[in-house]
């Protein structure tokens, strides 16, 4: 929403881990630690709200601690704030919820308590995701003759873990009949231990049990995709499709037993960053069907939304209008290289990731680096950091990666006592 890094917008973390927070040492006033964007940060919805949009919000909230949708100019119609959102609100009087506490993964896979897939119900949608649509469609069909430009967002919780899903979906696909991942038997050898870390977690599944809760994450995908499916109905039942333009995206990916992991994990891997990013908006994009191999990041869609929609830039943004792309017009100066960060998950593990069409680099300020091929290894399987043949590449991307970090704002908090190991 911010075309921000963490760095630079502030909220760097959605886990209620106290380890991780005094670690970090980040505290609001009164002494509440928080995760809330910085004084003068602006997200898209605010200049939306100054180009004339009316603006609708249905979904999971992670944008702040203590600022809601409503805070940032968007209608609330059925919004699902984090855990530490609902205790930072009713810590300072702001709600009725009580304070939740929640466990890390792993310290609820110490426990025996982790639940990675289910089957409800019939009947029994997942994480409240009917609710967050339905309400979203009811507001979709109510401005077919809206005289305003709007922005809809809905923010479902799926496919997200535990893949817990109706009969239905969880007997969709036969998991004797899906492939293990191709990176499932990775040894993890010469890699960072935090990575053997997770992988150990994981080693009390059968390969079978490997199977079965992929058979489910498959199913959940094809829930969503038919509940989409729905909102896109409604936009053509009003009117709209043409010119709408209509954005699928995630917030992280999922392993699904890459690397022999499931969830989003603290790893490097492709399956964790690289997320799916589907658009359509039959008016505006030119010559469909095109394929284009360029380096496009998150922080690209609010320049991108604000260039259709007419709306004033970002103050701040690092991020990139996609508009070139979709307009099939001539670019030359577009990226070589993505910057990626990562500040831990359990609790620590921080990590930043310098990425080319060719190479990805990981740093670790307290972890052997890493180092892929892209091109001979896409299953990031063999770690080249050690490699003396690839050394020159190394310090290349390590230059490259000093750069997008003093872009970024933190360079010298990044790199003022590590090496370039």
């Amino acid at each position: 929403m911010t075309g921000l890094f963490p760095s630079q917008h502030g909220v760097y973390h959605v886990e209620q881990h106290e380890i991780y927070k005094r670690a970090l040492g980040r505290t609001g006033s009164g002494g509440v630690k928080v995760n809330s964007l910085r004084e003068g940060v602006e997200t898209f919805a605010e200049k939306l709200q100054e180009a004339g949009y009316d603006l609708y919000y249905s979904g999971k909230w992670r944008v702040s601690d203590t600022e809601m949708p409503a805070d940032r100019g968007w209608n609330e119609l059925q919004v699902s704030p984090h855990i530490r959102d609902r205790n930072h609100r009713q810590n300072n009087g702001i709600s009725g919820h009580p304070p939740v506490v929640r466990k890390t993964v792993a310290e609820q896979i110490e426990s025996g308590k982790v639940r990675l897939y289910g089957t409800l119900d019939e009947g029994g949608k997942p994480n409240g995701d009917r609710k967050i649509v339905q309400m979203a469609m009811e507001r979709l069909r109510s401005l077919k003759d809206s005289p305003n430009p709007w922005c809809l967002y809905i923010g479902v919780n799926g496919p997200h873990s535990p893949f817990e899903i109706p009969k239905k979906y969880a007997e969709m696909y036969d998991p004797e009949q899906l492939p293990l991942p191709q990176s499932y038997y990775d040894t993890s050898s010469n890699k960072p231990g935090a990575y053997l870390k997770m992988k150990e977690a994981w080693k009390q599944l059968t390969e079978r049990e490997f199977r079965e809760a992929i058979a489910h994450y498959w199913g959940y995908n094809t829930l969503i995709d038919e509940v989409f499916g729905e909102v896109l109905e409604v936009l053509d039942h009003i009117g709209k499709t043409d010119e709408t333009m209509v954005i699928f995206l995630s917030d992280h990916g999922e392993h699904a037993g890459a690397h022999g992991m499931f969830f989003k994990g603290m790893s490097a891997y492709d399956e964790g960053y690289r997320i799916p990013c589907v658009m359509r908006w039959p008016n505006g994009i030119q010559n469909p069907g095109r394929t284009v191999d360029r380096l496009v990041m998150m922080m690209d869609i609010a320049p991108t939304i604000l260039e259709v929609a007419g709306a004033q830039p970002l103050h701040h943004c690092i991020g990139e209008s996609l508009i070139p792309f979709l307009k099939d017009e001539n670019f030359i100066d577009w990226r070589s290289s993505i910057y990626l960060q990562c500040d831990g998950m359990e609790p620590l593990n921080a990590q930043r990731v310098v990425q080319t069409l060719d190479y990805k680099y990981v740093y670790r300020p307290s972890e052997m680096n890493e180092l892929y091929d892209l091109k001979d290894d896409p299953y990031e399987m063999q770690n080249l950091i050690h490699d003396p043949d690839h050394e020159q590449v190394k310090r290349d991307l390590y230059y490259r990666l000093q750069r997008h970090a003093a872009d970024a704002g933190e360079l010298q908090e990044l790199f003022s006592n590590n090496g370039s190991g």
